[in-house]
């Protein structure tokens, strides 16, 4: 919990009152933003929204499936037609999943974020992966052609490869694990990312298979045309991943102003726009990429967003190319930065709120803050975890801004010292109440954890989150 000791060994004056649960109050008045800061727009959270994208996906999914058995060759058995829907499915399973990687604004709003069209990315993946297997018992006898059998093997080969690295992730089960299992699960980004360039083998040697031995294709021009759209959005959607992507992202070029020190493994990268300006919702992120870094780009939380277009985004050392980029960059060097996305901006949906941050993940609650002022109206509880006090980027700011905002409520747990944070813990010394909405930011494991948990203890409130994770 926030403690004197705790703010004096950061080089900070205690807050005047610290009450027994560890919230900091009253003290010195600070203004919200900064001057020069552009109004922050609220942008409103929209439950039709989350659900749209996934509704759309399911109804496409039924009316193809009605159509193909309405438009079947009645001239072949009926177990074989059932198999080569099952084969269809797959590939429109899989081309949704190459069309959400490619992400946009608009895309994201109708899956109700980045991260949950993410997921579905993922699942649709994973359903189509489960619709190959189980096509290929069905039709096993019905090949004729060896050139689609043998596509159809190296789609199952390439697909089955792809899902182990969709279920082996760094925050799951078996990234924690040793063995070959857990060496996969913590494969570097840019080895995992070549792999994943594989999902164009796959899925185009399913769509031939397919075009090859399907005889509702051949015998029924309708249901032929509709595979055909679907493998044309497919291969647009690939051809744009790894082709056109970088020439047709919406970006400005901006060189770095300064680069600050905040934590043991954080700095704060400050840049200026050479051409467009973007102006963010708090605790929206951008895709930043730097001259002379490999890999791409990479995504970082806009900390701060200045009127003439300046932003700050933070920069934890996690990674061979954050590690790059807290080694190379400096003063002057170039970057591209994309247009801002993201949900995770600040959503006034309860009076009552609790934020959970681990680490790095304080960013966009950091955002928040800024953009709001003393007035705000309503309770935060925020959780902010740390393994220790030199790993605790910003700690200094957010602690002024407990002291000057009567509605923000700081409790700072040190795991090296108190443990760790837990979802009883959350329920139980804070102020907000089980009624408020949870806001969660940080690794894979703790944001399932936290969901889970303050569900399971009676939180009635709804629960967002943001996982910073590539993979």
């Amino acid at each position: 919990m926030v403690t004197t000791r705790d703010i004096t060994a950061q080089g900070l004056r205690p807050p005047s009152t610290i009450s027994a649960r560890g919230h900091a109050s009253t003290g010195e008045q600070e203004q919200g933003p900064p001057p020069g800061s552009p109004p922050r727009p609220r942008i409103p959270f929209t439950a039709t929204g989350r659900a749209a994208g996934g509704r759309l996906v399911l109804a496409a999914a039924a009316v193809y499936a009605v159509l193909w058995m309405f438009l079947r060759d009645q001239t072949a058995s009926l177990q074989g037609q059932f198999g080569e829907l099952v084969g269809a499915e797959a590939v429109l399973s899989m081309t949704v999943s190459a069309v959400l990687a490619v992400g946009s604004p608009r895309v994201d709003v109708a899956f109700g974020g980045a991260g949950r069209r993410q997921r579905w990315h993922r699942g649709t993946a994973l359903i189509g992966l489960a619709l190959v297997i189980a096509h290929l018992p069905i039709v096993v006898d019905n090949y004729e052609d060896p050139v689609g059998v043998i596509l159809a093997v190296v789609s199952l080969l390439l697909f089955g490869i792809l899902t182990g690295l969709a279920v082996l992730t760094p925050g799951g089960w078996f990234g924690r694990r040793r063995g070959p299992l857990g060496w996969i699960a913590r494969l570097r980004y840019d080895r995992w990312k070549a792999i994943h360039r594989l999902t164009a083998g796959a899925l185009l040697a399913g769509m031939g298979h397919g075009l090859l031995d399907s005889s509702a294709l051949r015998h029924q021009p309708v249901l032929a045309a509709i595979y055909l759209a679907i493998c044309l959005a497919g291969t647009a959607a690939l051809g744009y991943q790894l082709i056109l992507r970088r020439s047709l992202l919406r970006g400005s070029e901006h060189r770095v102003l300064d680069v600050r020190q905040v934590a043991a493994d954080v700095r704060v990268i400050t840049m200026r726009p050479m051409g467009e300006p973007w102006a963010p919702a708090p605790g929206q992120y951008v895709d930043v990429e730097f001259a002379g870094i490999p890999h791409g780009a990479h995504p970082f939380t806009v900390v701060r967003s200045d009127s003439d277009g300046t932003l700050q985004i933070a920069v934890k050392a996690n990674g061979n190319d954050t590690m790059a980029m807290h080694d190379r960059i400096g003063t002057g060097a170039r970057a591209w930065v994309q247009e801002p996305r993201g949900d995770f901006h600040y959503q006034r949906v309860d009076e009552r709120q609790i934020w959970i941050a681990a680490g790095i993940g304080i960013t966009p609650f950091l955002s928040w803050i800024r953009s709001l002022s003393e007035a705000h109206q309503g309770v935060v509880d925020l959780w902010y975890s740390v393994r220790g006090l030199t790993e605790a980027p910003f700690l200094d700011e957010v602690t002024a801004a407990a002291r000057a905002f009567p509605w923000l409520h700081l409790h700072l747990v040190v795991t090296q010292r108190d443990g760790r944070l837990t979802a009883q813990r959350v329920l139980t010394e804070g102020m907000a109440g089980r009624d408020a909405s949870a806001f969660l930011c940080g690794p894979p494991a703790m944001i399932r954890t936290f969901a889970r948990d303050l569900r399971a203890l009676g939180l009635i409130g709804s629960v967002h989150h943001e996982a910073f994770s590539p993979r």
